[in-house]
Protein backbone atom coordinates (compact mmCIF):
# COMPACT_ATOMS: atom_id res chain seq x y z
CA UNK A 1 0.00 0.00 0.00
CA UNK A 2 1.25 3.38 -0.81
CA UNK A 3 1.04 6.59 1.48
CA UNK A 4 -1.63 7.70 -0.16
CA UNK A 5 -4.00 4.74 0.85
CA UNK A 6 -3.70 3.24 -3.36
CA UNK A 7 -2.94 -0.54 -3.02
CA UNK A 8 -1.14 -1.58 -6.30
CA UNK A 9 -0.22 -4.70 -7.68
CA UNK A 10 3.58 -5.73 -8.84
CA UNK A 11 4.86 -7.84 -10.91
CA UNK A 12 8.36 -9.27 -11.65
CA UNK A 13 10.66 -8.08 -14.53
CA UNK A 14 7.24 -5.00 -14.90
CA UNK A 15 8.36 -1.33 -13.72
CA UNK A 16 5.69 0.59 -11.30
CA UNK A 17 4.41 3.28 -13.60
CA UNK A 18 2.17 6.50 -13.07
CA UNK A 19 1.08 9.49 -14.81
CA UNK A 20 1.78 12.50 -12.52
CA UNK A 21 1.16 14.87 -15.51
CA UNK A 22 0.84 15.86 -19.14
CA UNK A 23 2.59 18.29 -21.50
CA UNK A 24 1.06 18.93 -24.56
CA UNK A 25 2.69 21.26 -27.82
CA UNK A 26 0.35 23.28 -29.65
CA UNK A 27 0.40 24.99 -32.66
CA UNK A 28 -1.66 28.62 -33.84
CA UNK A 29 -1.77 28.40 -37.34
CA UNK A 30 -3.07 31.98 -38.26
CA UNK A 31 -0.37 33.71 -36.55
CA UNK A 32 2.47 30.98 -36.83
CA UNK A 33 3.04 30.44 -32.89
CA UNK A 34 4.08 27.03 -32.08
CA UNK A 35 3.71 26.45 -28.15
CA UNK A 36 6.60 23.66 -26.80
CA UNK A 37 5.98 21.46 -23.35
CA UNK A 38 3.04 23.79 -22.35
CA UNK A 39 1.42 22.57 -19.05
CA UNK A 40 -1.59 23.63 -16.75
CA UNK A 41 -1.67 27.19 -16.24
CA UNK A 42 0.83 27.81 -18.97
CA UNK A 43 -0.42 31.61 -20.63
CA UNK A 44 -0.24 31.48 -24.06
CA UNK A 45 -1.28 34.96 -26.26
CA UNK A 46 -2.59 34.57 -29.34
CA UNK A 47 -5.50 36.33 -31.44
CA UNK A 48 -4.64 39.15 -29.29
CA UNK A 49 -5.82 37.52 -26.50
CA UNK A 50 -4.23 35.30 -23.42
CA UNK A 51 -5.34 32.04 -22.62
CA UNK A 52 -4.54 29.77 -19.95
CA UNK A 53 -4.75 25.77 -20.14
CA UNK A 54 -7.04 24.53 -17.53
CA UNK A 55 -6.64 21.30 -18.26
CA UNK A 56 -4.53 18.86 -20.09
CA UNK A 57 -5.58 15.08 -20.24
CA UNK A 58 -4.03 12.10 -22.91
CA UNK A 59 -6.67 13.26 -25.40
CA UNK A 60 -7.65 16.62 -24.53
CA UNK A 61 -6.21 20.49 -23.90
CA UNK A 62 -8.75 22.71 -22.10
CA UNK A 63 -7.86 27.00 -22.19
CA UNK A 64 -9.28 29.45 -20.94
CA UNK A 65 -9.53 33.33 -22.65
CA UNK A 66 -9.28 36.07 -20.38
CA UNK A 67 -12.63 36.56 -21.30
CA UNK A 68 -14.39 33.61 -19.77
CA UNK A 69 -14.50 31.57 -23.16
CA UNK A 70 -13.32 27.77 -22.70
CA UNK A 71 -12.32 26.34 -25.33
CA UNK A 72 -11.51 22.19 -25.95
CA UNK A 73 -9.38 21.28 -28.21
CA UNK A 74 -9.17 17.21 -29.00
CA UNK A 75 -6.20 15.14 -30.22
CA UNK A 76 -4.61 11.72 -30.78
CA UNK A 77 -1.79 11.93 -28.35
CA UNK A 78 1.76 10.56 -29.86
CA UNK A 79 2.96 7.23 -28.46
Amino acid sequence: QLIDGKTVALAKGQPYRVVAGYAADLEYKPENKTFYDQRVGSPLVFAQDTNNIVEISSNQVVVSATSGKRTQLSYEAAP
